[in-house]
C-alpha cells in the first residue's frame, strides 16, 4: 500500500528574552525592579525550521522507514526555543496504525543517536496534520547543531 505525504515541515516555538532596561523613575535614589521588567518571556512567531516536499512511498514497509531518502536529512541550528510540532498533508493515507515522527541527532557523522523529537502524526487518513506541540529535549538545546530526519513507522 502506498503513502501520499505533501509538504512536512519542522516548526519551534520560540523562547524569546530580554535583558532589563532601568525604569525612568526611581525612588531615592533605588531601582525597584519587578519580575515582569526584565527576562520576561515574549510571545513569538513560530519557526519553521526544516521542511521536506511531498511525494509518495510505494510500497509502505512494515517497521521504520526514512521518508523518501537520506537526502531529506538537514543539518540545523535550531533557535533557542521551547516546544516542536510536526505537520504534513497525506493524500494517500497509510495503513492503519502508520505514523510519521521526526528524530535528531547531534552526532553529525549521522551514524549514531537518532532521537525522537516527541511529535508524532497518525498517517492513517488523508488532510492537514498537525502534532501537539511537544517540550524541546534537553539535549537538542544544548547542541551546537544537529541533523534531523523524518520516519514512517507501519505495522
Amino acid at each position: 500500500m502506498a503513502l501520499g505525504l505533501g509538504r512536512t515541515c519542522i516548526e519551534v516555538s520560540p523562547s524569546i528574552r530580554h535583558a532589563y532596561t532601568a525604569p525612568a523613575d526611581a525612588r531615592d535614589g533605588e531601582v525597584i525592579i519587578s519580575t515582569s521588567e526584565w527576562n520576561a518571556d515574549h510571545g513569538a512567531p513560530d519557526v519553521e525550521v526544516w521542511s521536506v516536499p511531498g511525494g509518495i512511498l510505494d510500497p509502505v514497509a512494515t517497521g521504520s522507514t526514512e521518508m523518501f531518502d537520506v537526502g531529506t536529512r538537514a543539518r540545523k541550528r535550531l533557535p533557542r526555543g521551547s516546544q516542536v510540532r510536526l505537520q504534513t498533508y497525506v493524500f494517500e493515507a497509510a495503513p492503519a496504525g502508520s505514523t510519521l515522527k521526526t528524530q535528531y541527532t547531534t552526532d553529525l557523522t549521522e551514524a549514531t543517536g537518532w532521537t525522537d523529537f516527541g511529535a508524532t502524526l497518525v498517517l492513517d487518513s488523508t488532510g492537514r496534520k498537525v502534532s501537539t506541540w511537544t517540550d524541546l529535549p534537553a539535549a537538542l538545546l544544548a547542541a551546537a547543531e544537529v541533523v534531523i530526519r523524518t520516519m514512517v513507522v507501519s505495522i
